[in-house]
Parts: C-alpha cells; structure tokens; sequence
C-alpha cells in the first residue's frame, strides 16, 4: 500500500537540479504543481501516456508497472504555507501539515479551508485526508524525554541572522516560508517543547488528545521521533517500542 505525498512548490536550490529557476514566481510555481499533479493521474489511469501541457508533453508513453490500488494510490501534498491547504483541496489532493510549521490553532483554521473546498472530481474518487505531523518523543518520565531530545535542539541550531527565516522540513533558508508556528529552523528548545510532544506516556496520551480535539476532523497523527535525527537508533527504538505498549492503546 502506498501513499504518495508530493512537494507543494518549485523553486530554490533543489529545483535546479531539475533545470528550474530558483527564483520561479509563486504562482507560476503552483501552476507547474498542479499540471504535474495531473500528468500523475493521467500516468496511472491511460494504458500508455498522452499529455499535452504549459510545462510537460508525453506522447505514447509507457508506465509500468501500474498501481495496485485503483484508480491510483492516494495522492498527498506537504503543506507548509497558508495558501496549500486550500490549493491542494482543489486540486483534488489531501494534505499533510506539520506543527513545526503551522501551530494547532492555525491547523484547525485550515482544516475547515481544506474540507470546503475539496474537489471529488479532481480526486477521482480518492479520498482527500487531512494529516498531521507532530515531532514526538516519549520516555518514562517527561524528564528524560527532555534530556533526550534536548540534542536535536542545540543553541547552535538556531538560525537567527538576518531576515525572519521560516525553514522547512530539510532546514532554513526560505524567507516568508509559513506563517503558522514561525519556522522550526529559528527554535531554540524551550520553544521545541512549546509545539512538539516530548513527555512521559501519562503526558504524550493527554496532548495527543488534546490535539484530536483542537483539530477537528484530522484523519490520521503522523509522528516524528528523531527531528535532526541525534538520536541512536536504539533509543529511538525503545520510545517506539514504549509508545506501541503505553500510549497507543489508549489514544
């Protein structure tokens, strides 16, 4: 089974690699997500692809192997910015926010968006979910939760020079990036703590709760245990493995 969640925007370093400009304009970045979204479809649903596109043409081409899952597998996108939520909604996608770049009040604003403005036809009868991700930890105590994961959280992360930098999942350097939580790049811990899930179980359950609560109508919680991934993997292990017999059953 395969959910695919795709990037919600060209441009930057990443895209050059793929000949786009790093200083595509907005829109028309969006307008290029949009049209790939639907070479997608058109990919997993025709016996061979024909597209004729602003930015892509496909003439007779083959794609193989075609998804299990009909008529295609669900198909996601990374929301960071305000504006995604509702764009992805209509472009018959669901979402995955993400705390450390929206906060929960935000999320439950753009829940409500995303839902009135969701596209069945553009789905193609895919459901259209709305997902969450929360960087997490747990440990017996909250106290050693803390001292675990105050290492992904070092003071000589922070970045703090120049402009308001608003960073995303892979680090900063992209100015006005979201306006929700402001950027986890520009965190020190305490603030980490304020919008992440670092507890003992007792207290894990209790805010994973509270989070079903605030954010009404979210389909699924995916969690992060390792955020700049310091943290072995056998200590990342044992919080899976004591997150699996001490919270879940009860969340």
């Amino acid at each position: 089974r395969l959910d695919l969640c795709i990037g919600g925007r060209w441009g930057g370093p990443s895209s050059q690699v793929m000949g786009i400009s790093s200083e595509i304009d907005g829109d028309e970045s969006r307008t290029m997500v949009s049209e790939y979204s639907n070479v997608l479809k058109y990919a997993w649903t025709q016996p061979r692809l024909n597209f004729k596109g602003d930015y892509w043409n496909f003439e007779d081409v083959p794609v193989l192997p075609k998804p299990v899952q009909g008529p295609y597998p669900p198909l996601l996108m990374a929301a960071n910015s305000d504006g995604s939520f509702k764009f992805a909604a209509q472009n018959g996608m669901g979402v995955v926010g993400i705390t450390l770049s929206q906060s929960v009040s935000n999320l439950a604003s753009h829940i409500k968006t995303f839902n009135s403005n969701i596209n069945k036809s553009a789905a193609n009868g895919i459901p259209q979910p709305f997902h969450v991700v929360v960087s997490l930890f747990v440990a017996e105590t909250k106290e050693k939760a803390h001292d675990l994961m105050r290492k992904n959280w070092l003071d000589s992360d922070v970045i703090g020079d120049g402009p308001p930098v608003h960073s995303s999942a892979i680090g900063g350097g992209r100015h006005d990036f979201s306006s929700g939580a402001g950027g986890w790049g520009s965190w020190n811990f305490e603030t980490a703590v304020e919008n992440c899930i670092y507890d003992s179980p007792e207290g894990c359950i209790e805010k994973l709760k509270q989070l079903e609560q605030s954010i009404s109508g979210m389909d699924q919680c995916i969690l992060e245990f390792n955020r700049r991934g310091r943290n072995t993997t056998e200590v990342v292990q044992k919080s899976m493995k004591l997150f699996s017999e001490k919270v879940m059953p009860f969340v």
